[in-house]
């Protein structure tokens, strides 16, 4: 009765060890089985992959699952671009100023008494004129011959139209162009001072010299 009961206790021994073994085979298994070598590491190819069997599958050569991506940190938002700064408009150019300047000259200082023909004294006053003449673009001379009233009207008439003609011919010497000077002879009838005294006779005795134009820059 005692030997059945030892032979029973080894056989249940047996069989928890059996169960102990399935259950760590149970631990390996998976669905594709790899080759073990005799200390249990599992055998690899060539290429290092697990060799498949009909065993069990090593845990060494188990499918690892892939860690999920972290996601991207979101791209920090671009600065907005400043504006652009303003063209400043270019200066508009100034507009040319016209230039109108009359110049009277004393017919003592131009001519002799009763003469058409210009003194020393005469063509420095013309050369003052035309040295303010040539800081324009000229457009436009008028010389105009006076005189006092002694004398006929048609005398004084062309005595004054030929001193006007005389001062021309010096200006166009001078460089002012011809086509732009007008001459007038106006006689004694534009006086500038009473004709009773000598010194308002001389002043009546002129010629004016009116230019008009646009000033250089």
């Amino acid at each position: 009765m005692k030997s059945s009961l030892i032979v029973n206790t080894a056989n249940m021994a047996k069989i928890y060890v059996a169960i102990a073994v399935l259950a760590a085979s149970a631990a390996y298994a998976s669905d594709a089985p790899v080759l073990t070598d005799s200390s249990g590491n599992p055998v690899r190819d060539a290429s290092g992959a697990c060799v498949l069997t009909s065993g069990i599958m090593h845990p060494d050569c188990t499918t690892k699952k892939a860690e999920p991506a972290k996601p991207a940190a979101p791209a920090a938002p671009a600065a907005p671009a400043a504006p652009a700064a303003p063209t400043a408009p270019a200066p508009a150019a100034a507009a040319p100023s016209s230039v109108k300047q009359a110049i009277t000259i004393q017919a003592e200082a131009l001519f002799d008494f009763d003469k058409s023909v210009l003194k020393p004294a005469g063509k420095q006053s013309i050369d003052e004129a035309v040295a303010k003449m040539q800081k324009v673009d000229v457009e436009m001379v008028i010389a105009t011959g006076h005189t006092d009233s002694i004398g006929t009207d048609a005398y004084n008439q062309k005595l004054s139209e030929r001193r006007a003609t005389t001062v021309k011919e010096y200006m166009v010497a001078k460089g002012i162009p011809a086509a732009k000077i007008t001459t007038l002879g106006k006689g004694e009838t534009q006086p500038v001072a009473t004709n009773k005294t000598k010194e308002g006779r001389a002043k009546n005795r002129r010629v004016d010299i009116e230019f008009k134009g646009v000033s250089q820059k």
